[in-house]
């Protein structure tokens, strides 16, 4: 998984201020509960900050009363069914894909699965100041050292919109290209259940 970034410029700051002091006020507590241990509060304050971090990270990001103060993070992880599409030599072709994507309040890693290829995402980023609309893009890496079918060198850069306004749940988009040609076109549809995704400050 990697790091990424998107266009609200206060969730670090935030969520790492009250992380901190939500560990300062337990590492006194503990302190209270145990006098003859003065020297206690710093190395718990670290304890307790990584423990409620990693609490954090992984699930406590999720929950909408937190997601209201998160910048409007969306939560995309799951496994969404879509498919390719491509003019060939005049001709619409269509290819069924598979896109994982994985995903914790700090890090994001998104696996686009075709018959033809697996890519990996290597940098991504959101854009989220939009009221209307949620983006994702990322810059991908193809598997292996063959990549003869979607792109020639094996990289590129994918741009994917989440419609805030639409009761459906999909994601659609397309590849960017560097060299001339159509982009490939894609759509991609998530099942289960949907988290409430808030619009940003």
């Amino acid at each position: 998984m990697t790091m990424y970034t998107e266009d609200v410029n206060f969730r670090m700051r935030t969520v790492f201020a009250i992380l901190a002091v939500l560990s300062i006020i337990l590492a006194f507590a503990l302190q209270n509960r145990l006098p003859a241990y003065p020297w206690i509060v710093a190395p718990s304050t670290l304890m307790f900050y990584a423990c409620l971090f990693w609490l954090f990270d992984a699930m406590l990001w999720k929950l909408p009363v937190i997601r209201l103060l998160n910048s409007g993070i969306p939560n995309l992880a799951g496994y969404w069914k879509g498919n390719l599409s491509r003019a060939v030599q005049g001709q619409q072709q269509t290819v069924t894909a598979e896109l994982v994507i994985k995903q914790t309040w700090s890090k994001l890693e998104l696996i686009l699965r075709t018959p033809e290829a697996v890519s990996r995402n290597f940098l991504a980023g959101f854009t989220l100041s939009d009221p209307n609309a949620i983006q994702l893009m990322w810059v991908y890496r193809i598997d292996g050292t063959d990549p003869t079918s979607l792109l020639e060198h094996g990289k590129g850069i994918i741009e994917l919109t989440l419609n805030r306004r639409t009761k459906e749940i999909t994601l659609n988009g397309a590849f960017i290209e560097s060299t001339p040609g159509e982009p490939l076109k894609l759509s991609f549809v998530r099942s289960g259940f949907w988290f409430w995704n808030p619009e940003p400050f």
